[in-house]
Order: structure tokens, then sequence, then C-alpha cells
């Protein structure tokens, strides 16, 4: 009860471990709403970003709440809660990368230990970070029970409200999307229920903690499966010789069918390994056939670019046109790109990439300019659909060339439409859309 008082007045003080992509945003949400924050993380680049005001400074929103907590001094930032005032609910924002096959917790071990060892009774923990199946239940539930000697529903509370945000669009999807919030305890869900209202207007959904982990697991699952199913009609297109962006197209006039873009393969923290997460517990798991489809996405465009390439007897000069996972961010991590990248370097193509996001070049030489990047080029790779590519004059950009002959324009998100490529002075190739078809 003591608790619930603290929320609702806003007196509760709130510590969030990790402040990258969702809990620098979810921190300053809170901030936004009443409360004060410690803002906790182990990395002094990350934290200088934040006071220095340059963290996030792309995504909408974020420069301004970050303005507002700090000159408000809602926000505390420390690497340690031993630095920091004391805290009544704790929320968990870090990594759960995947190594060997296998969920690492090691992050949220420590973020767990490190609340356990300054938590009082009666407090709450929140994990936003993503988990494999009965995670809570069998590892980090009984880890803090062992930490703090209190039983959880009783001298403390547990939830589990994994993030459901875009990046791009954090702030917008933070407030305006659903939450589903897992619990053993009803104390838990209700205390729970009542911070995250303080900032979403969404749909708030209490169920056990079992089908929380589940439910995220499913919908990024199912969009990688979506995915997958995208890709390989594109690689049975592009044996038959028919375009699949006709074929989408077509098919998508049916009022049950929604088919999605194939491209060069899946990127970013969230669907490379969250499926994966899921599939560890079925023995014949359409998931995972679905996930090394999209994995062997960037190897077969890079074999299908050379071959272009090598059908239309041009040099291997090609410019990569983004980089980063997915367009409009500054996130490289698991970007299908490098990949491709690197396949093409391994065939002794010379290639330039160019992004206005991230300086990142996988082993490639990176270019200041889109004038530079594609200056000789034999080919141009649109590798991530940034709004400043998918806007750029075609003709002008085949001008920026600046050398005579066929022009291969490989489009590797199915961004661009086919005819108005052509026009421009390109050959148009993408998955799906082979050479040589009308």
């Amino acid at each position: 009860m003591k608790l619930r008082r603290l929320i609702l007045s806003r007196a509760a003080r709130v510590s969030v471990h990790g402040l990258g992509v969702i809990g620098l945003p979810l921190a300053l949400l809170l901030c936004r709403s009443g409360f004060r924050v410690v803002g906790v993380d182990t990395s002094e680049r990350r934290l200088e970003e934040i006071e220095e005001k340059r963290a996030a400074a792309r995504e909408k929103g974020v420069p301004e709440l970050l303005e507002e907590a700090l000159s408000s001094k809602r926000l505390q930032l420390v690497r340690s809660l031993s630095e920091a005032d004391e805290t009544q609910i704790h929320v968990i924002c870090v990594p759960t990368p995947i190594e060997e096959g296998r969920a690492d917790l090691s992050y949220v071990r420590q973020a767990m230990a490190e609340i356990c060892g300054h938590m009082s009774e009666g407090e709450l923990i929140v994990v936003e970070s993503t988990l494999p199946p009965l995670s809570s239940e069998r590892i980090l539930i009984p880890l803090a029970e062992e930490l703090t000697g209190l039983a959880e529903g009783e001298g403390f509370y547990y939830a589990y409200c994994p993030e459901r945000a875009y990046p791009g669009k954090l702030i917008e999807e933070l407030v305006e999307n659903s939450r589903v919030i897992g619990c053993r305890s009803r104390e838990a869900g209700e205390l729970a229920s009542l911070l995250y209202r303080a900032f979403v207007r969404g749909e708030i959904a209490v169920t056990s903690l079992r089908v929380a982990e589940a439910v995220k697991l499913a919908e990024n699952a199912y969009r990688d499966l979506n995915i997958a199913f995208a890709n390989e009609l594109a690689l049975i297109c592009e044996e038959i010789k028919a375009p699949v962006n006709e074929v989408i197209k077509l098919a998508n006039m049916h009022p049950r069918v929604s088919i999605l873009k194939p491209g060069i393969g899946v990127g970013g923290t969230c669907l490379t390994k969250d499926p994966l997460f899921l599939a560890s517990f079925s023995r014949q798991s359409v998931i995972r056939a679905g996930r090394e489809i999209n994995s062997r996405m960037p190897e077969h465009a890079a074999a299908a670019l050379l071959e272009s390439l090598t059908q239309l007897g041009l040099e291997l000069k090609i410019a990569v046109l983004g980089v980063t996972y997915r367009g409009d961010v500054d996130v490289a991590v698991e970007t299908p790109v490098r990949p491709l990248v690197e396949k093409l370097i391994e065939a002794g193509a010379e290639v330039k990439v160019y992004d206005p996001y991230v300086s990142e070049g996988f082993g490639a030489q990176v270019a200041s300019s889109l004038r530079e990047a594609v200056r000789g080029a034999n080919c141009i790779v649109i590798g991530a659909d940034h709004a400043v590519f998918r806007e750029m004059d075609l003709r002008k950009l085949r001008s920026m060339v600046e050398r005579q002959g066929p022009v291969v324009f490989f489009d590797g998100k199915l961004a661009f439409d086919r005819k108005t490529v052509e026009e421009s002075g390109f050959i148009y190739r993408a998955p799906g859309v082979p050479l040589g078809i009308a």
C-alpha cells in the first residue's frame, strides 16, 4: 500500500538499469510523468553522451525530453546504485544477446544483483529486457529471493513488461502502444500497471509471467517468419524468372493476403535472436527454418549481384548506400549489410559504402558523400532504405556515376519503382527480380 501511494503521488523514485535504445527513452518518459529517475549504466561513454545531450539525437522527441529531464534535475546519472539516491522501483533494460544459440542473461543477472544489493522490503522490480520463456520463474525471481532473503509477492514484487517500441518512433510507440505485464502476484501486477499508466495511453493487459514472455517472442517470430516467406518467394521467383514485386502486388489484391517485401536479409537485435529464444522449446521448428532463410539472404544477394555483373561483363566496382539494419536509424548492429559487404570484398570487389547516419564500412572504403561513393561504380546497391535515398533524383544519381556503359541498380530493399529506375538509365536488379525478365 505504501508503494502504491508513492506511485500515485509520483513520490516514488525509479532506477532504470541500461540507458540504451529503450532504457533512455523510458527513463525520460518517467521523468516527464513526474517521477525522479536514477539512470544506471556501466558505460562511461554512454553517460557522457547523455550528459552532453548527444544520445539518441535522431529520435523524435528524445532531445527535448532529455533537455527537460536534465534541466529539472529529475534525472540522475550514475554507474552504480551506490552513487544514487534511494529508489523504490527498479526497471531492467539491459541487453540479452544470444551466444552459441543460447540466451546470455549475464547482463540481466548483473543488474538484478546490483538492485538486490540496495533493495529494501516492499519494492518493485520490472524487467523490460527480452527473456526466453520461463526465465522469470526459474532464474530471476529465485535469484532475487536468494540475494535479498525476501519472498516475491510478500517481501518484494516482480513484473515482466517487455518493450514493444520501434527505433525511429520510440517515444511515440512507448506512449501509444499497448503493453503486456506478466506477474505472479496480484500486487505486482497492480503496482506495475500503475507505473506504466503514468505515461502509456494504450491498453495495459496483465497476465502470467509465462504468457508475457511468450508474447514478446511470438510477435518477433511472426514478423521474422513473414519476411522469410517473402524471401523464399523471391528465391522461387528468381528460379522461374518472374518478378517477385509483381507477384506480391497481385497476390496482395486478395483480401486475406498481405505479403511483405523481400530483401537482402533481416537485421536488428530483436528479429535475429527473439525467434531463436522461442524456437529453443520446439523440436521441429518452422521458426528456426524461417530464421535460416533470412540469415542466408545476404550471401545470396551478394552471389546474385556478382553474377549480374559477370553476365554484363562489368568490373566489380560497387557502391553500397546504407549500412544500418533498416532505414532511418543509426544502428548498424546485426545488419544484413555487413555479411553482404564482406562477401563482395571476399570475391575481389572494390566496394565503397556511404551512410549519412553511421561511419561503419565493414572493411569497405567509407565515402564521405553520395557522389564520392557512386563515382565510377558499375553497380549501386541499396543496403538501407533511408528516406534520403528513397527521395533521390535517380537521373542525377546516374550522372554522378560519371561513366558510360551499363550500371546495375541493385534494390536490396525493393524500395524503388523498377520502371522509374530503368528510365533513369540503370539496369534494375533486386532479390526476386533477376536480369533479363520483362
